[in-house]
C-alpha cells in the first residue's frame, strides 16, 4: 500500500503546477476505506482516462513544470491498480476540473 500511495503522490507532483496544492483524503465507512489523492493540474485528456492503469501507457507532463522533462515508464498507475486489486479494492481515476483525482477504495 505504501508503494501505491507513493506512486499516486508522484503522479500528482508530476502533473501539477509547481507550488500547487495536492490534497490527500482518507474516509472511513462501515465496510470500506477511501484514500484519494487530488492534484490541481490540467487533468488528463478525456480519451486517455480509460487507458490509465494500462501498462506502458503514458501521458505527457505539462509544459512549464519543473518536472516536465521527467519521463515516466507508464507503469505507476498499473502498479497501483494491481496492488489495489490484490487487496480486494478498486481504483477510480477521474478528471475533476481543475485537476485529477485518484481514489483507492479498499475493504476494511
Amino acid at each position: 500500500m505504501a508503494l501505491a500511495l507513493s506512486n499516486l503522490l508522484e503522479n500528482a507532483l508530476d502533473f501539477s503546477p509547481d507550488l500547487s496544492e495536492i490534497r490527500i483524503e482518507l474516509q472511513e465507512e462501515a465496510q470500506q476505506i477511501h484514500l484519494s489523492v487530488q492534484d490541481a493540474g490540467l487533468g488528463v485528456p478525456d480519451f486517455a482516462v480509460p487507458r490509465l492503469g494500462e501498462r506502458f501507457f503514458k501521458t505527457p507532463r505539462p509544459e512549464g513544470s519543473s518536472r516536465s522533462q521527467k519521463v515516466g515508464s507508464g507503469l505507476g498507475l498499473s502498479i497501483v491498480q494491481s496492488i489495489v486489486r490484490l487487496h480486494g479494492g478498486q481504483l477510480i481515476l477521474r478528471n475533476t476540473s481543475p485537476g485529477f483525482r485518484a481514489e483507492m477504495i479498499l475493504p476494511k
